[in-house]
């Protein structure tokens, strides 16, 4: 049996081969894990890029969304706002307007009388001071700074300073530089408490534009960030409001102005806008007639922070949908594993005298066919197994009985030989002849059980049977060959052209006196063409009609050899026969062969075991 299997090691080269080029290749995962890790590790790997990609994408759009929105509605909100705060401070620069015009301050601050006239003077100029005072919830006090003030005052709302005072605060610095002008956020002191305040100050004219004093009020800060922060109000707001020079006037949280701040009046191009600057989202409005911005300035980070939040709860569900997902992927790993676990051992039990690992046949969808078709392939190896057997058994029976046969031939050899030698001894010169040629006909038809014989010695053949006739027809059969001397050494099956020879003596010189044969190949084309004529009674029926006949009248002979072309060459493989008034034409036509099919198969294989 292991005779049939010699060609296992080449096999095993060809596994090899194939193996190395497999590992010059990229890592390939499928090809080295099992399937279930593989599954359970990829829906893993995928779930976990879906919901980072979720996350991430959802983070940025949300946020962007909202900041969109929040500055959307951060500018309708400050426009309402700086309406409302425009107002107020328009209602404190109107007042101060009508207090500096009255002519009630203005005597007193430029009559030069003393004593009574003075003092009732003071008294209606601080009755006047002081119902401006009164007259709004903004104003928290009024200062009128001017040159020799009294030294007392009844009203803590109105206060008379000395006007040089002015110019040793830094707060004043302005002060002293504008006719009129608004002072930053700062603490007001008086005898009971400190409040913050925001000052306006307007510079006092005569109507002979002579200086006359500073009117100072001081204007609630509570009451302005009331409106700046809106009802209800929320602390948390970090709403300012800027002058042009990008200074802080009123802040509703703590704050210092840095230099960074200030550079961020230049983003102020336009009445209303919002700007992402240093992490911080920075809105504004102008306020009506002025050059003053309502701002609302707010971390980046708490403007997300609810993007955060929608991301970890989507983090949150995400991961929760995940570790289901694995769960089920595992169990579905495990699921489509199975089946393929029973396979490998089913597979890893296959042989003639093994027992078989049975496999489930509940199966009915993918597996079930796949389980199928195993059964009925290791089904199938064991036929093939058995009929390799038997094949083995006769292969070995016609090996005896081809040894037995080689002891046939030299009987028989032997055996014409001593019939010759009779023949001569009895003066039977034609009989001797006939023996002669007919044991080299023998030699090269038997040819060693080979199939493949050379022209030559099918010639030699040809030459042998057309004298063995000659002898019986005392001459009258002539035979010519024209075959050039390239042609001798190539390879043909044996009684190729014999056939056609036979069937012109024995058929188409029937009830004729003489005849004649003529026999030429030449090569064309890698190709072989042989040309039989004889000047016989030629052939009357088609080349169809004279393959299919049988026995005696020679249909045999010419379907023999058109199977055995058909056999050994297949389509390469041609022959004609055909009537061409004179008699019969025959044409072959093979495939040139300079060596056997075995030996140049052979050859074959050791020059692709060489280059391999």
């Amino acid at each position: 049996m292991h005779r049939n299997f010699h060609f296992f090691p080449y096999i095993l080269k060809v596994m090899e081969v194939h193996l190395k080029e497999e590992h010059n290749e990229l890592y390939n995962p499928i090809k080295k894990w099992k399937l279930g890790k593989v599954m359970f590790l990829s829906f893993t790997g995928f779930m976990a890029l879906l919901l980072a990609a979720v996350m991430i994408v959802s983070y940025f759009f949300t946020s962007a969304e909202l900041i969109r929105n929040t500055s959307h509605y951060q500018r309708l909100l400050l426009k309402e706002l700086s309406t409302k705060l425009s107002i107020q401070l328009d209602a404190v620069e109107q007042a101060s307007l009508v207090a500096s015009r009255s002519k009630v301050l203005q005597q007193y601050l430029s009559t030069e009388k003393t004593g009574y006239e003075r003092h009732v003077m003071k008294k209606d100029s601080e009755k006047l001071l002081a119902e401006l005072t009164y007259s709004s919830l903004l104003i928290e006090s009024v200062d009128l700074f001017m040159s020799n003030p009294p030294t007392t005052s009844q009203d803590f709302a109105v206060s008379l300073k000395d006007l040089s005072t002015i110019s040793e605060d830094p707060l004043y610095a302005n002060v002293i530089t504008s006719d009129f002008t608004w002072i930053g956020e700062h603490l007001l002191l008086n005898p009971y408490s400190e409040k913050k305040v925001v000052s306006f100050s307007r510079k006092l004219y005569s109507n002979m534009s002579d200086y006359l004093g500073v009117l100072m009020i001081h204007v609630n800060a509570d009451e302005l960030l009331k409106t700046m922060t809106g009802e209800p109000s929320d602390q948390s707001l970090k709403r300012q409001l800027w002058d042009f020079q990008g200074n802080v006037i009123l802040s509703t949280t703590p704050t210092t102005t840095s230099e960074t701040e200030k550079q961020w009046v230049k983003l102020l191009r336009n009445d209303s806008g919002s700007e992402i600057n240093e992490n911080v989202i920075l809105s504004w409005n102008r306020l009506p007639d002025s050059y003053w911005y309502l701002v609302e300035l707010t971390p980046y980070r708490q403007m997300t922070e609810g993007s955060l939040k929608l991301a970890g709860i989507l983090a949150a569900i995400g991961l929760t949908a995940v570790v289901l997902a694995l769960l089920y992927s595992f169990y579905l790993s495990k699921q489509l594993s199975r089946p393929i676990r029973r396979l490998l051992q089913a597979m890893g039990t296959i042989g003639v005298h093994k027992t078989q690992k049975e496999l489930l046949h509940d199966y009915t969808n993918e597996f079930g066919a796949l389980f199928n078709g195993y059964r009925q392939m290791n089904y199938r190896i064991i036929e093939l197994y058995h009929s390799l057997e038997e094949q083995y058994r006769k292969q070995k029976a016609v090996e005896l009985d081809a040894l037995q046969s080689m002891i046939n031939p030299h009987f028989l050899y032997n055996t014409l030989d001593q019939i010759n030698w009779m023949a001569i001894e009895e003066g039977q010169d034609k009989i001797s002849s006939i023996l002669e040629l007919t044991g080299k006909m023998l030699r090269i038809g038997l040819s060693n059980g080979e199939t493949y014989i050379t022209v030559r010695e099918e010639l030699v053949l040809l030459e042998c049977y057309v004298g063995i006739q000659s002898i019986r027809s005392e001459g009258s059969l002539t035979f010519h060959i024209d075959v050039p001397a390239t042609v001798l050494h190539c390879y043909l099956p044996k009684l190729t052209l014999q056939p056609f020879v036979e069937n012109a003596v024995i058929h188409g010189f029937h009830g004729k006196d003489a005849g004649s044969i003529h026999i030429s190949a030449c090569e064309k084309e890698n190709k072989l063409l042989f040309l039989i004529r004889d000047d016989g009674v030629g052939i009357s029926e088609s080349m169809d009609d004279a393959l299919k006949k049988t026995g005696q009248s020679g249909g045999y002979g010419l379907r023999n050899v058109q199977e055995r072309l058909d056999v050994h060459f297949g389509a390469s493989g041609r022959l004609s026969v055909y009537n061409t008034g004179n008699g019969t034409e025959a044409s072959i036509t093979i495939p040139v062969m300079r060596k056997k099919p075995e030996e140049a198969r052979r050859e074959n294989d050791v020059e692709s075991r060489s280059r391999r």
